[in-house]
């Protein structure tokens, strides 16, 4: 069977549904892990989606990391931000 979709009809659609793919942009000489973090929880990340006011609001994403050692940096910068409220991280996944 033939598979005559374009490689840009996998892409994944926003969370907004405005049908445009979820893909961000950190400036130079700004804390990557931080800034990522705060940006999704301020509902500047994803228009709409604040997950600080629902805990439960962080498992619906993924987040793509280049090590595993960003992967455990990450998820600590989440638990931080929850300042010992019980929440289900994102799925943090490790391309290398």
């Amino acid at each position: 069977m033939n598979d005559t979709r374009r490689d840009t009809d996998k892409i994944p659609t926003s969370l907004s549904g405005d049908g445009l793919p979820n893909i961000c942009s950190i400036p130079p000489g700004v804390p990557f892990l931080p800034t990522l973090v705060d940006t999704g929880f301020n509902g500047r990340l994803i228009e709409g989606y604040a997950p600080k006011s629902d805990p439960l609001a962080l498992a619906e994403l993924s987040i793509w990391v280049p090590t595993r050692r960003a992967a455990r940096a990450l998820s600590t910068e989440f638990v931080a931000r929850f300042e010992g409220e019980a929440a289900l991280l994102p799925n943090i996944r490790v391309l290398g």
